[in-house]
Protein backbone atom coordinates (compact mmCIF):
# COMPACT_ATOMS: atom_id res chain seq x y z
CA UNK A 1 0.00 0.00 0.00
CA UNK A 2 2.83 2.40 0.87
CA UNK A 3 4.53 1.64 -2.45
CA UNK A 4 1.26 2.26 -4.32
CA UNK A 5 0.88 5.65 -2.65
CA UNK A 6 4.44 6.58 -3.56
CA UNK A 7 4.00 5.61 -7.20
CA UNK A 8 0.67 7.47 -7.35
CA UNK A 9 2.38 10.61 -6.06
CA UNK A 10 5.16 10.17 -8.61
CA UNK A 11 2.60 9.73 -11.40
CA UNK A 12 0.71 12.86 -10.35
CA UNK A 13 3.99 14.77 -10.25
CA UNK A 14 4.82 13.61 -13.76
CA UNK A 15 1.44 14.72 -15.08
CA UNK A 16 1.83 18.06 -13.35
CA UNK A 17 5.20 18.95 -14.76
CA UNK A 18 4.54 17.45 -18.19
CA UNK A 19 1.17 19.14 -18.66
CA UNK A 20 1.58 22.33 -16.68
CA UNK A 21 2.20 25.69 -18.30
CA UNK A 22 5.84 26.54 -18.89
CA UNK A 23 7.65 29.86 -18.80
CA UNK A 24 8.29 31.35 -22.25
CA UNK A 25 12.05 30.85 -22.00
CA UNK A 26 11.53 27.19 -21.06
CA UNK A 27 9.20 26.71 -24.05
CA UNK A 28 11.81 28.23 -26.34
CA UNK A 29 14.52 26.02 -24.87
CA UNK A 30 12.74 22.70 -25.33
CA UNK A 31 15.16 20.28 -26.95
CA UNK A 32 13.60 16.86 -27.26
CA UNK A 33 11.68 14.54 -24.94
CA UNK A 34 14.11 14.61 -22.02
CA UNK A 35 13.77 18.35 -21.45
CA UNK A 36 10.27 17.86 -20.02
CA UNK A 37 11.96 16.59 -16.85
CA UNK A 38 13.45 20.02 -16.25
CA UNK A 39 10.20 21.02 -14.59
CA UNK A 40 10.97 18.76 -11.62
CA UNK A 41 13.95 21.05 -10.89
CA UNK A 42 12.61 24.43 -9.87
CA UNK A 43 13.96 27.22 -7.71
CA UNK A 44 11.27 27.17 -5.00
CA UNK A 45 11.92 23.50 -4.30
CA UNK A 46 15.66 24.12 -4.27
CA UNK A 47 15.32 26.94 -1.76
CA UNK A 48 13.07 24.86 0.51
CA UNK A 49 15.62 22.04 0.62
CA UNK A 50 18.56 24.39 0.99
CA UNK A 51 16.92 26.41 3.76
CA UNK A 52 16.24 23.23 5.75
CA UNK A 53 19.77 21.89 5.33
CA UNK A 54 21.38 25.20 6.34
CA UNK A 55 18.99 26.14 9.13
CA UNK A 56 20.42 26.85 12.59
CA UNK A 57 18.67 23.73 13.88
CA UNK A 58 21.16 21.64 11.88
CA UNK A 59 23.98 23.29 13.85
CA UNK A 60 26.41 23.31 10.94
CA UNK A 61 26.19 19.54 10.28
CA UNK A 62 29.50 18.58 11.93
CA UNK A 63 30.44 14.94 11.37
CA UNK A 64 29.54 12.84 14.39
CA UNK A 65 26.98 15.31 15.74
CA UNK A 66 23.35 14.50 16.44
CA UNK A 67 22.38 17.15 13.91
CA UNK A 68 24.53 15.60 11.19
CA UNK A 69 22.81 12.27 11.81
CA UNK A 70 19.46 14.06 11.56
CA UNK A 71 20.44 15.46 8.16
CA UNK A 72 21.52 11.98 7.02
CA UNK A 73 18.07 10.64 7.88
CA UNK A 74 16.46 13.58 6.07
CA UNK A 75 18.41 12.76 2.90
CA UNK A 76 17.51 9.08 3.22
CA UNK A 77 13.82 10.00 3.50
CA UNK A 78 14.08 12.05 0.33
CA UNK A 79 15.66 9.10 -1.47
CA UNK A 80 12.85 6.86 -0.31
CA UNK A 81 10.18 9.37 -1.32
CA UNK A 82 11.69 9.73 -4.79
CA UNK A 83 11.87 5.97 -5.30
CA UNK A 84 15.68 5.73 -5.18
CA UNK A 85 16.57 2.14 -4.34
CA UNK A 86 18.81 1.05 -1.48
CA UNK A 87 22.20 -0.14 -2.66
CA UNK A 88 23.05 -1.89 0.60
CA UNK A 89 20.78 -4.51 2.20
CA UNK A 90 17.89 -2.85 4.07
CA UNK A 91 19.61 0.51 4.51
CA UNK A 92 20.64 3.72 2.76
CA UNK A 93 23.44 4.18 5.31
CA UNK A 94 27.08 3.23 5.04
CA UNK A 95 28.63 3.82 8.45
CA UNK A 96 32.33 4.33 9.03
CA UNK A 97 34.67 5.29 11.84
CA UNK A 98 36.41 8.66 11.55
CA UNK A 99 38.40 8.25 14.75
CA UNK A 100 37.98 6.50 18.09
CA UNK A 101 35.24 8.92 19.14
CA UNK A 102 33.54 9.90 15.87
CA UNK A 103 31.36 7.87 13.55
CA UNK A 104 30.17 9.11 10.16
CA UNK A 105 27.60 7.84 7.69
CA UNK A 106 27.32 8.12 3.94
CA UNK A 107 23.80 8.03 2.49
CA UNK A 108 23.77 5.84 -0.63
CA UNK A 109 21.09 4.95 -3.15
CA UNK A 110 20.85 3.83 -6.76
CA UNK A 111 18.66 4.43 -9.77
CA UNK A 112 19.18 1.44 -12.01
CA UNK A 113 19.35 1.74 -15.77
CA UNK A 114 16.10 1.36 -17.65
CA UNK A 115 17.74 -1.29 -19.85
CA UNK A 116 20.18 -3.60 -18.01
CA UNK A 117 23.70 -2.19 -18.01
CA UNK A 118 26.91 -3.15 -16.22
CA UNK A 119 28.19 0.45 -16.23
CA UNK A 120 27.83 2.86 -13.33
CA UNK A 121 28.04 6.58 -12.69
CA UNK A 122 28.57 7.95 -9.17
CA UNK A 123 27.08 11.34 -8.28
CA UNK A 124 28.23 12.62 -4.91
CA UNK A 125 28.11 15.69 -2.68
CA UNK A 126 29.24 16.02 0.92
CA UNK A 127 26.60 17.12 3.42
CA UNK A 128 28.80 17.73 6.46
CA UNK A 129 30.23 21.13 7.34
CA UNK A 130 32.12 22.80 10.19
CA UNK A 131 29.46 22.68 12.88
CA UNK A 132 29.65 25.18 15.74
CA UNK A 133 32.92 26.98 16.46
CA UNK A 134 33.23 29.29 19.47
CA UNK A 135 29.44 29.32 19.85
CA UNK A 136 28.97 30.43 16.24
CA UNK A 137 26.98 28.21 13.85
CA UNK A 138 28.57 27.68 10.45
CA UNK A 139 25.52 26.81 8.36
CA UNK A 140 27.34 26.09 5.09
CA UNK A 141 24.51 27.01 2.71
CA UNK A 142 26.84 27.03 -0.27
CA UNK A 143 29.35 24.60 1.24
CA UNK A 144 27.75 22.24 0.74
CA UNK A 145 23.99 22.38 1.13
CA UNK A 146 23.91 23.66 -2.46
CA UNK A 147 25.66 20.53 -3.75
CA UNK A 148 23.33 18.28 -1.75
CA UNK A 149 20.29 20.06 -3.20
CA UNK A 150 21.60 19.46 -6.72
CA UNK A 151 22.21 15.80 -5.86
CA UNK A 152 18.66 15.42 -4.51
CA UNK A 153 17.21 17.12 -7.60
CA UNK A 154 19.10 14.76 -9.87
CA UNK A 155 18.09 11.71 -7.84
CA UNK A 156 14.44 12.72 -8.15
CA UNK A 157 14.62 13.42 -11.88
CA UNK A 158 16.33 10.15 -12.76
CA UNK A 159 13.86 8.28 -10.54
CA UNK A 160 11.03 9.90 -12.51
CA UNK A 161 12.71 8.87 -15.74
CA UNK A 162 13.04 5.31 -14.50
CA UNK A 163 9.37 5.27 -13.52
CA UNK A 164 8.35 6.43 -17.01
CA UNK A 165 10.84 4.00 -18.60
CA UNK A 166 12.72 6.75 -20.44
CA UNK A 167 16.08 6.43 -18.66
CA UNK A 168 18.70 6.39 -17.39
CA UNK A 169 20.94 4.41 -19.74
CA UNK A 170 23.53 3.75 -17.00
CA UNK A 171 23.13 2.79 -13.36
CA UNK A 172 23.50 5.95 -11.26
CA UNK A 173 24.70 5.69 -7.65
CA UNK A 174 23.87 8.74 -5.54
CA UNK A 175 26.09 9.30 -2.51
CA UNK A 176 25.62 12.02 0.09
CA UNK A 177 29.05 11.94 1.68
CA UNK A 178 29.89 12.57 5.31
CA UNK A 179 33.31 13.43 6.68
CA UNK A 180 34.64 15.64 3.91
CA UNK A 181 35.80 18.12 6.53
CA UNK A 182 37.50 15.20 8.32
CA UNK A 183 40.15 14.60 5.67
CA UNK A 184 37.57 13.23 3.19
CA UNK A 185 36.85 10.27 5.44
CA UNK A 186 33.49 9.47 3.84
CA UNK A 187 34.64 9.35 0.24
CA UNK A 188 37.75 7.43 1.26
CA UNK A 189 35.67 4.78 2.99
CA UNK A 190 33.19 4.60 0.11
CA UNK A 191 35.93 4.10 -2.48
CA UNK A 192 37.73 1.54 -0.31
CA UNK A 193 34.46 -0.41 0.01
CA UNK A 194 32.98 0.08 -3.44
CA UNK A 195 29.75 -1.88 -3.89
CA UNK A 196 30.49 -2.40 -7.60
CA UNK A 197 33.71 -3.21 -9.52
CA UNK A 198 35.87 -0.14 -9.93
CA UNK A 199 36.32 -0.81 -13.66
CA UNK A 200 32.56 -0.61 -14.15
CA UNK A 201 32.39 2.99 -12.88
CA UNK A 202 32.77 5.17 -15.96
CA UNK A 203 32.62 8.47 -14.11
CA UNK A 204 32.27 10.06 -10.68
CA UNK A 205 30.72 13.53 -10.52
CA UNK A 206 31.29 15.59 -7.38
CA UNK A 207 29.05 18.58 -6.66
CA UNK A 208 30.43 21.24 -4.34
CA UNK A 209 29.64 24.92 -3.78
CA UNK A 210 27.20 25.34 -6.66
CA UNK A 211 25.00 28.08 -5.24
CA UNK A 212 26.64 31.48 -5.70
CA UNK A 213 27.54 33.96 -8.42
CA UNK A 214 30.03 35.86 -6.26
CA UNK A 215 33.21 35.00 -8.18
CA UNK A 216 32.35 34.74 -11.89
CA UNK A 217 34.91 33.42 -14.33
CA UNK A 218 34.49 36.53 -16.47
CA UNK A 219 33.41 39.80 -14.91
CA UNK A 220 29.72 40.50 -15.21
CA UNK A 221 28.78 36.99 -16.43
CA UNK A 222 26.76 35.33 -13.68
CA UNK A 223 25.81 32.27 -15.76
CA UNK A 224 29.03 30.38 -15.14
CA UNK A 225 30.38 27.14 -13.73
CA UNK A 226 33.83 25.63 -13.18
CA UNK A 227 34.33 22.03 -14.30
CA UNK A 228 37.58 20.32 -13.37
CA UNK A 229 38.76 16.86 -14.36
CA UNK A 230 37.41 16.80 -17.92
CA UNK A 231 40.68 15.30 -19.15
CA UNK A 232 40.16 12.27 -16.87
CA UNK A 233 37.06 11.19 -18.81
CA UNK A 234 37.05 8.65 -21.60
CA UNK A 235 38.05 10.44 -24.78
CA UNK A 236 34.59 10.16 -26.34
CA UNK A 237 32.96 11.61 -23.22
CA UNK A 238 35.08 14.75 -22.95
CA UNK A 239 33.06 16.88 -25.40
CA UNK A 240 29.74 15.97 -23.79
CA UNK A 241 29.75 18.74 -21.20
CA UNK A 242 30.07 21.37 -23.91
CA UNK A 243 27.54 19.49 -26.04
CA UNK A 244 24.96 19.56 -23.22
CA UNK A 245 25.62 23.26 -22.63
CA UNK A 246 25.03 24.21 -26.27
CA UNK A 247 22.49 21.64 -27.45
CA UNK A 248 20.10 22.37 -24.58
CA UNK A 249 20.58 26.15 -24.85
CA UNK A 250 22.01 26.60 -21.37
CA UNK A 251 24.98 28.70 -22.54
CA UNK A 252 26.80 28.72 -19.24
CA UNK A 253 30.25 30.25 -19.21
CA UNK A 254 32.22 27.06 -18.49
CA UNK A 255 35.78 27.26 -17.20
CA UNK A 256 37.63 23.93 -17.51
CA UNK A 257 40.53 25.42 -15.57
CA UNK A 258 40.48 27.32 -12.29
CA UNK A 259 40.11 30.89 -13.54
CA UNK A 260 42.57 30.18 -16.32
CA UNK A 261 45.34 28.76 -14.13
CA UNK A 262 46.51 25.20 -14.80
CA UNK A 263 48.55 25.09 -11.58
CA UNK A 264 45.63 26.27 -9.43
CA UNK A 265 43.37 23.82 -11.27
CA UNK A 266 45.55 20.92 -10.18
CA UNK A 267 45.67 22.24 -6.61
CA UNK A 268 41.93 22.91 -6.35
CA UNK A 269 41.11 19.50 -7.83
CA UNK A 270 42.94 17.85 -4.93
CA UNK A 271 40.93 19.66 -2.26
CA UNK A 272 37.68 17.73 -2.42
CA UNK A 273 36.20 14.26 -2.74
CA UNK A 274 36.72 13.83 -6.49
CA UNK A 275 40.45 13.31 -5.89
CA UNK A 276 39.69 10.12 -3.91
CA UNK A 277 37.87 8.64 -6.90
CA UNK A 278 40.57 9.84 -9.28
CA UNK A 279 43.31 8.22 -7.18
CA UNK A 280 41.40 4.94 -7.43
CA UNK A 281 41.53 5.10 -11.22
CA UNK A 282 37.98 6.39 -11.71
CA UNK A 283 37.39 9.31 -14.12
CA UNK A 284 36.21 12.10 -11.82
CA UNK A 285 34.72 15.55 -12.34
CA UNK A 286 34.16 18.48 -10.03
CA UNK A 287 31.33 20.91 -10.75
CA UNK A 288 31.64 24.08 -8.65
CA UNK A 289 31.30 27.84 -8.58
CA UNK A 290 34.61 28.16 -6.77
CA UNK A 291 35.68 29.87 -3.56
CA UNK A 292 34.34 33.23 -2.42
CA UNK A 293 34.70 35.57 0.53
CA UNK A 294 32.11 33.66 2.58
CA UNK A 295 33.64 30.20 2.16
CA UNK A 296 34.20 28.66 5.61
CA UNK A 297 32.66 31.75 7.20
CA UNK A 298 29.50 32.11 9.32
CA UNK A 299 28.08 34.32 6.56
CA UNK A 300 27.75 31.30 4.25
CA UNK A 301 23.98 31.37 4.60
CA UNK A 302 20.93 31.24 2.34
CA UNK A 303 21.13 34.98 1.60
CA UNK A 304 24.16 34.48 -0.65
CA UNK A 305 22.54 31.74 -2.74
CA UNK A 306 21.32 32.27 -6.30
CA UNK A 307 18.76 29.55 -6.97
CA UNK A 308 18.61 30.57 -10.64
CA UNK A 309 22.31 29.80 -10.98
CA UNK A 310 21.97 26.61 -8.94
CA UNK A 311 19.11 25.41 -11.14
CA UNK A 312 20.96 26.11 -14.37
CA UNK A 313 24.10 24.32 -13.17
CA UNK A 314 21.98 21.36 -12.06
CA UNK A 315 20.43 21.20 -15.53
CA UNK A 316 23.87 21.14 -17.15
CA UNK A 317 24.84 18.18 -14.97
CA UNK A 318 21.55 16.45 -15.75
CA UNK A 319 22.04 16.69 -19.50
CA UNK A 320 25.68 15.65 -19.24
CA UNK A 321 24.68 12.54 -17.29
CA UNK A 322 22.03 11.77 -19.89
CA UNK A 323 24.59 11.75 -22.68
CA UNK A 324 27.60 10.12 -21.08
Amino acid sequence: MQAMKRYLLIFISILFFMCGSLPVDAQQRRKGPYSRYEDAIYTHKQMELLSWLSDDMCRGRATGSVECEMVAHFIARQFERYGVEKLFPDSYFQQFQVDSATRGRNVVGIVKSVVPSDEYIVVCAHYDHLGVLKDVVYNGADDNASGVVALLNLAEVFSLMKFTKTGPSKNIIFVALDGKECNMAGSTYFVEHLPVPVKKIICAVNLERLGTVLEPVHEGVEDFVIVLGQNTLRKDDRPKIAYANVHYDLWLDIDYTFYGSDSFSKLYYKLSDQIVFHNAGIPALLFTAGFHKYTYKPEDDVEIISTEALRKRTLLIYYFLLNI
